[in-house]
């Protein structure tokens, strides 16, 4: 791209629209580590018949690329396909007070969908958005974690995107502080949450080395026959395990596989990470080049139909990274690991352990609470849980209709709820629309199971003609978080009577009013008082006044 050698290609094969395409991500090979890097597009047309690729160009995906990072993945049918890379933060907001670094990221994701041909590279999403200033006390009202080097994009079957990556701790004061630990977070579309699915915030004395976390890589696959989502990583050692290391002190990697249940809890709920490779050095004095068992850099095959999962992977002889002056030079073999599903399962279920989530933000934005606490045994005791108790809000009526209401004048009316779910429901909040129709102040209301409430809507016309709005109940059912409820009422003008006539008796002294409103078209009641000098003379209720 423009002269630039572009280097760690990632690479997606799909059809579409019956074309064959290889959708291609790569990075740019910078002269320094902390400069930003451009990263690039391409799409490629293949021809099974002939066994000829048609090379595209290269376009430019973004100029902010830091770490080598960036994944690409497409849809079955090829008509969706989305890159993300994690981006430099330092240039980005902080070009102009600090140097730029290596370690404070954010995830970008671009999405096509129509096949790649289209691309808005100018309007990414940024998906973890981390937020805080830096310096001042830690950790503060920021976010303490930031993405680092990796992220993995898949599809599922329903075409559903999913977005893997590792995140680490950060924060500047006033240097960089930084460490080797790490979390694997996982984010879809659907649920559009943040949730742990391994963690590698441990530390066992020796050295992932450069580039490296203690978990990382991510490499994601869904079942189509069960639902189940499973995901490969990498991790370096296991807590309190202080001898898998090269006799150089740095730590031997194992490929770990862990899942989440089809159904309400995809994405959601995740076992404890399984141990596949389980090669650990049990020596004193750490293993010399050759007898390390260095499993790295996992990716799990995207056609695992059938018994088992197929899981590629390097076997590092010598732990470290050599070219970064980490260890001796070897020959390492690149093994293909089969593994069958169902022993997997049984494992994760002999285990018995859903992984607690832990909140990427420090406000918990976009974290999901499990209302049975991750706890094995409410969740029926088994890898496919039933689906939890949950609320659901039903409105007795969809429809505030408040009629004719005098300008000036006002009605109530009242919006009645009732929760028939099987969980306690939160009315977090109402979203009021038109000030004509004012909302009750609703704020973490609850309504047990089989109960109700409401909440009063005035309607207050100021003006003559038709008043038509919406609110929005906002709640934590998962089917309807936002409920509409429609609202409409007409504001009708203050009528003059007509043939207003006054008797007087001479004998009684009284006097008897008489006037008519059929002429204004009015069914509602009116309220008619009398007042003389600016006071209240007659209320309209008492049956004589002097």
């Amino acid at each position: 791209y423009l002269g630039l050698e572009m280097i760690w290609p990632h690479a997606v094969a799909c059809e579409y629209q019956g074309t064959q395409y290889v959708h291609a991500i790569s990075n740019e090979h910078t002269a320094n580590v902390t400069d930003e890097m451009d990263i690039c597009y391409s799409r490629h047309e293949y021809d099974p018949v002939t066994g000829s690729l048609v090379v595209g160009e290269q376009t430019l995906v973004t100029g902010h690329g830091m770490n080598i990072s960036a994944d690409i993945g497409a849809t079955e049918d090829g008509s969706r396909v989305a890159i993300a890379a994690t981006v430099s933060r330092d240039w980005l907001y902080h070009a102009d007070s600090l140097a730029a670094g290596t370690y404070n990221m954010d995830i970008w994701l671009w999405i096509s969908e129509d096949g790649g041909q289209t691309w808005n590279w100018d309007d990414p999403i940024d998906l973890t958005s981390f937020t805080g200033p830096v310096g001042g006390p830690w950790p503060g009202e920021r976010d303490t974690l930031r993405a680092y080097t990796d992220c993995n994009v898949y599809f599922d079957h329903d075409n559903v995107l999913h977005v893997a990556f590792t995140v680490h701790p950060f924060h500047f004061d006033p240097n960089p502080v930084v460490g080797k630990i790490s979390i694997i977070y996982h984010w879809d579309e659907v649920n559009d949450v943040f949730t742990r699915v391994a963690d590698g915030m441990f530390w066992n004395g020796a050295e992932p080395g450069a580039w490296q976390r203690i978990a990382q890589r991510p490499s994601m696959y869904q079942d189509p026959d069960t639902g189940i989502l499973w995901l490969v990583y990498q991790q370096y050692g296991v807590p309190e395990d202080f001898n898998d290391m090269s006799d150089d002190g740095y730590a031997n990697g194992e490929i770990f596989v862990t899942a989440s249940p089809p159904g309400y809890y995809n994405g959601l709920l995740w076992t404890e990470g399984i141990n596949i490779t389980n090669t650990r050095y049990d020596q004193g004095g750490g293993a010399p080049a050759g007898e390390c068992r260095n499993e790295r850099e996992p990716s799990v095959a995207l056609d695992n139909d059938g018994d088992y999962l197929y899981i590629s992977y390097v076997l590092d002889l010598d732990a470290g990274f050599v070219v970064q002056g980490e260890g001796e030079y070897t020959e390492n073999p690149v093994v293909v690991h089969r593994v069958m599903k169902q022993e997997l399962i049984e494992e994760m279920e002999s285990n018995g352990v859903w992984l607690p989530n832990v909140p990427m933000h420090w406000n918990g934005n976009q974290s999901w609470e499990d209302p049975l606490e991750w706890d094995w045994a409410a969740h029926g005791a088994s890898f496919f849980p039933d689906p939890p108790p949950l609320p659901e809000l039903h409105l007795l009526t969809e429809l505030l209709d408040f009629g004719e209401v005098l300008v000036g004048g006002s009605d109530t009316l009242y919006v009645v709820m009732e929760n028939t779910g099987d969980w306690e429901l939160v009315i977090s909040e109402v979203i009021p629309g038109l000030e004509t129709f004012a909302v009750e102040n609703v704020q973490n209301m609850t309504i047990a199971p089989a109960e109700r409430d409401s909440f009063a809507v005035v309607f207050e016309p100021t003006e003559p003609g038709e008043y038509a709005d919406t609110i929005f109940i906002v709640s934590d059912d998962p089917d309807s978080p936002e409920t509409p409820v429609s609202l409409f009422g007409i504001g009708s003008p203050i009528p003059a009577p007509f043939n207003l006539t006054a008797d007087l008796d001479i004998l009684s002294g009284e006097v008897a009013l008489a006037w008519d409103f059929n002429e204004a078209g009015l069914d509602a009641f009116l309220e008619f008082r009398l007042y003389r000098n600016g006071g209240l003379l007659w209320n309209g209720t008492d049956q004589s006044f002097t």
